[in-house]
């Protein structure tokens, strides 16, 4: 968990979306188990015979968080005691018993029931590579059974049947998009995409299930015929177990969908054209928004801060709108100038971006003594004053502040 709050301390995040796992998995379908006739000769045997049928329900509730500034990290947190295993398994059992005394034989059930085990655990979710391990015994299954047989026979029979489960459901791994996750707060590694406003995905969680069931049966019982007497089955444990209901279970894949900032702009290229010198050149820079999540960002000068600058130096564009920055430029002396100005924003697939600025500084030519002035220069979108009174160079920022809340 500390990884996690670590990381978005020092990265920018989509907001998070709860994810819910429930899953009911069947266990032990139909498995049979059979002690076989004990001892399988001799004049008194019994024999017992299970049918298991059930199934695990399995509950997880955490989050999936998607967060930046490169590659774009899927992330899944669990929470403590957010998970939920319910277990519910039900034995048919059938009791049999066959003697051979004296003439008389006889061969039959004689007891028919259900002995349910059920179980619950609560465990932290989503925790890949923790085993949750569950023991369940059940030991008040007792058959009393009095009963008059052929007519002339009587038997008494006593027994206790006591099954048990041990279960172990492993998590194992998040498979989003063929990313693998094989570690608790790991993540899986996604390029973004240029003006994409939204990423999707589907993840599927995969986890490791091994059971098995274990039976002991521990019968006494006598047969009791007029004229020979009565006879006891020599008590022994008859041990059963089933072979382990081991498999690789993948939950119903979760949709992942976070909303992004995209951001847009059209000047690849800031051209301030032909100026004269000490003449204060202005350029908007529009900064757009295609995506689904606030923009937010800084823009700087980080070559020809001497006569280039902008303001304001962050900007704010809601979703689907826009937002604007000021660019300046201001030479003293005749030549060429260049520039970069440096975009940074929390668009994953542009996280910074550098537009090229330009311009030209010559002394007007005069004609017939006069000298040609002009307020805008020529193509390229941008307006001029020539020799500004230095006041003016203040007032500027609040020109531009009145025009961003118009």
């Amino acid at each position: 968990m500390f990884l996690f709050f670590l990381m978005s301390a020092m990265a920018d995040e989509s907001p998070p979306q709860e994810v819910f796992l429930s899953e009911d998995i069947p266990l032990f379908t139909d498995v049979g188990l059979d002690s076989g006739w004990v001892p399988n000769s001799g004049t008194l045997s019994v024999r017992l015979q299970l049918l298991a049928n059930g199934n695990m329900m399995v509950e997880e509730t955490g989050s999936a968080h998607l967060f930046w500034p490169e590659d774009l990290q899927l992330q899944f947190m669990g929470i403590e005691d957010g998970g939920v295993l319910d277990l519910e398994t039900i034995l048919a059992t059938v009791v049999s018993i066959k003697f051979d005394i004296a003439g008389y034989q006889y061969e039959a059930p004689i007891s028919t029931f259900d002995v349910p085990i059920t179980a619950t655990e609560v465990f932290d979710s989503f925790s890949i590579g923790s085993p949750i391990s569950l023991e369940i015994e059940s030991n008040s299954n007792i058959i009393d059974v009095t009963n008059t047989v052929l007519f002339v026979v009587d038997f008494n029979f006593y027994g206790n049947v006591r099954p048990s489960i041990s279960l172990d459901f492993h998590p194992l791994q998040w498979d989003v998009d063929d990313e693998i996750i094989e570690e608790e707060e790991g993540t899986a590694s996604f390029s973004p995409e240029i003006g994409a406003p939204i990423w999707n995905g589907e993840g599927r969680h995969l986890a490791e299930i091994d059971a098995q069931l274990d039976v002991n049966f521990v019968p006494t019982f006598e047969v009791c015929v007029p004229i020979v007497g009565c006879r006891q089955w020599e008590p022994i444990d008859i041990p059963l177990s089933s072979n382990n209901d081991a498999f690789i279970h993948e939950f119903s894949p979760v949709s992942l969908s976070f909303p992004l900032p995209a951001l847009s702009y059209e000047d690849e290229v800031i051209d301030f054209g032909v100026l004269d010198p000490q003449n204060l050149a202005n350029h908007q820079f529009i900064v757009g928004n295609l995506g689904e999540m606030l923009l937010s960002g800084t823009a700087r000068i980080v070559s020809g801060e001497e006569y280039f600058s902008v303001f304001p130096e962050n900007f704010l564009a809601n979703i689907e709108d826009q937002d604007g920055i000021m660019v300046s430029f201001l030479g003293a002396d005749e030549g060429t100038y260049e520039g970069v100005l440096e975009i940074v924003s929390n668009d994953p697939a542009q996280p910074s971006i550098q537009i090229a600025l330009q311009a030209q500084v010559e002394q007007e030519e005069e004609v017939g003594g006069k000298e040609i002035e002009g307020d805008m220069v020529g193509g390229c979108g941008c307006s001029s004053q020539k020799n500004p009174p230095f006041s003016l160079l203040f007032l500027f920022p609040a020109l531009v502040l009145f025009r961003r809340k118009q």
